[in-house]
């Protein structure tokens, strides 16, 4: 059972990373128009013909916005879940008396001289449930994303379906196909599901 906070934290997280990938998108002067796809940076580099790098070169200069926010949805989740951990670590920490000023020095020497014999204090292993609160909060974001990208290809497919007959269908229709594939393929799951997921693993083992 999720919590109330986590997925409360997840949600805000993703339509946040929705609302400002979009407003990024449109930002940065794209559109729905085929035509304003920037194909200047598409071969910057590449040498040789290479379709592949082609298209990763055309992509990320097109949704770069876009895929700059789905970095920051990750640093925003991995730090909210610290925040969160640091908090409720506080809350649970008995209280010291601090010691006097001029005790400050006694207190250092004693903790060097029981690092010398002791050795260094090992960190706590964090404990399972916070581990599993982890998981779950990144679940809930790219379930999040998910549905809102499932959801406006249904309606992007409807449409197509329903006005395949229509005079428009190669100039309106045809487009916005093609951007919904790039925004559900290439944006959701190679950059949100693939590289988020790679963000996250790299943001968990540090």
């Amino acid at each position: 059972m999720l919590e109330p906070s986590t997925s409360a934290t997840a949600l805000t997280t993703a339509v946040t990373s929705l609302l400002f990938s979009q407003t990024t998108y449109f930002a940065f002067c794209g559109s729905n128009s085929i035509s304003s796809i920037d194909l200047s940076n598409a071969y910057n580099g590449v040498a040789d013909y290479n379709i592949v790098a082609v298209g990763v070169l055309l992509f990320a200069s097109n949704w770069a916005g876009a895929v700059w926010w789905c970095s920051a949805a990750v640093t925003l989740l991995v730090h909210r879940g610290d925040a969160k951990s640091a908090s409720l670590a506080e809350k649970k920490a008995p209280r010291k008396i601090a010691a006097p000023v001029e005790r400050q020095w006694v207190e250092e020497e004693r903790a060097r001289l029981l690092d010398e014999v002791m050795g260094p204090a090992k960190p706590a292993p964090v404990p399972a449930s916070e581990v599993r609160r982890e998981q779950e909060r990144w679940f809930v974001y790219v379930a999040a994303m998910s549905v809102f990208i499932a959801g406006s290809l249904l309606a992007v497919m409807a449409a197509c379906t329903a006005l395949r007959t229509h005079l428009f269908i190669w100039t309106v229709f045809s487009p916005k196909y093609l951007y919904a594939m790039a925004w559900s393929v290439g944006w959701h799951l190679g950059i949100n599901v693939g590289l988020g997921n790679l963000l996250w693993w790299l943001a968990q083992m540090a």
